[in-house]
C-alpha cells in the first residue's frame, strides 16, 4: 500500500501564493540596469537623426523662413516636400528625423518636424525635442569650489578633493575634469595657453569623466598643477571652466 498525502489549499492560501508568483515574475522581467555615462551617450547618439539632422542647426529654424532658407539651413526633409492635395489644409508637417530616448520602461520618440504652409511652403511651426539653450550648446560653465586658486597642498599622500557646483540640463549631465602640469617658470603663460586650448598635450596628466560634481586626484610629486572642468550631455559639450593652479609643496 502506498501512502499518499494530499494537501488542500484554502482560498486565502491560493491568493497569497498567486500574489507572490506575480511579484516574482514582475521583478524578474523588469529589472533596470544602470549604464555607464559613456554607454548611454553612445546609445543616444546611435538613435539620433534618421535624416542626419544636426540639432544645433535645426534649433535655428524659425517660423517665417522661406522654403529656400529652410533647405539652405538644414537641407531637405526625409521624404521631401509634398503638400497634400485638396483645399482643406493650410499647413502640413515634414519629418527631419527623431531621437529615441531609451528609457528602460518607456522608450519615447522625440521628433524633429517642421510645419510648412500649403500656399508657399514657408515655415509656420517647428517641433524639436529640446529647448534652445540645450541645442545651442549653452550648458552652464561649472563654478569651481575647491581647491582654491593658488592653493598649496602640504599633506601626504597628496590626494586632492576637486569640487564644483553641479550643472543642470534636460539630459543627464556628466563632467570632464582635466589635470595638467604647469611649468614653474611660465605658469601664468600656461594658464593662458590652457584657457585658449594651446597647452602642449604632453602636459596633460589625467582626464576623468564623472556623473557627480567632485573627484579625487593623487598628485604625483612636487610641482604646480592646473585643473579645469566642463559639463557635457549625450549631445553637446559645454564650455570649460576657469583654470585654477594648485601647488604641491611636499
Amino acid at each position: 500500500m502506498t501512502n499518499r498525502m494530499t494537501v488542500a489549499l484554502r482560498p486565502p492560501q491560493i491568493c497569497w501564493m498567486i500574489g507572490i508568483l506575480i511579484l516574482c515574475l514582475a521583478f524578474s522581467g523588469c529589472s533596470i540596469r544602470s549604464q555607464p555615462i559613456e554607454s548611454r551617450r553612445a546609445n543616444l547618439k546611435e538613435q539620433m537623426r534618421t535624416g542626419d539632422i544636426n540639432p544645433a542647426q535645426f534649433a535655428k529654424v524659425q517660423p517665417g523662413m522661406t522654403k529656400a532658407e529652410l533647405l539652405s539651413l538644414v537641407g531637405p526633409p526625409q521624404e521631401g516636400i509634398r503638400a497634400p492635395s485638396g483645399g482643406f489644409f493650410t499647413s502640413f508637417l515634414v519629418n527631419y528625423g527623431e531621437l529615441t530616448y531609451e528609457h528602460p520602461a518607456f522608450p519615447s520618440p522625440m521628433p524633429f518636424r517642421v510645419g510648412l504652409s500649403t500656399k508657399d511652403n514657408s515655415v509656420v511651426d517647428v517641433e524639436q525635442p529640446f529647448s534652445l539653450p540645450v541645442l545651442l550648446n549653452q550648458l552652464p560653465v561649472p563654478e569651481l569650489l575647491t581647491p582654491r586658486h593658488l592653493s598649496e597642498i602640504q599633506h601626504y599622500p597628496r590626494y586632492v578633493d576637486f569640487r564644483w557646483k553641479p550643472c543642470f540640463s534636460e539630459l543627464d549631465v556628466a563632467y570632464e575634469i582635466e589635470l595638467w602640469s604647469a611649468n614653474p617658470s611660465s605658469q601664468w603663460d600656461d594658464i593662458k595657453r590652457l584657457a585658449e586650448g594651446k597647452l602642449h598635450p604632453n602636459q596633460l596628466i589625467g582626464k576623468i569623466t564623472t556623473e557627480v560634481p567632485y573627484v579625487a586626484f593623487e598628485l604625483i610629486g612636487k610641482g604646480r598643477y592646473l585643473w579645469r572642468v566642463r559639463a557635457r550631455t549625450a549631445l553637446i559639450e559645454g564650455p570649460w571652466s576657469e583654470v585654477r593652479l594648485v601647488d604641491s609643496a611636499q
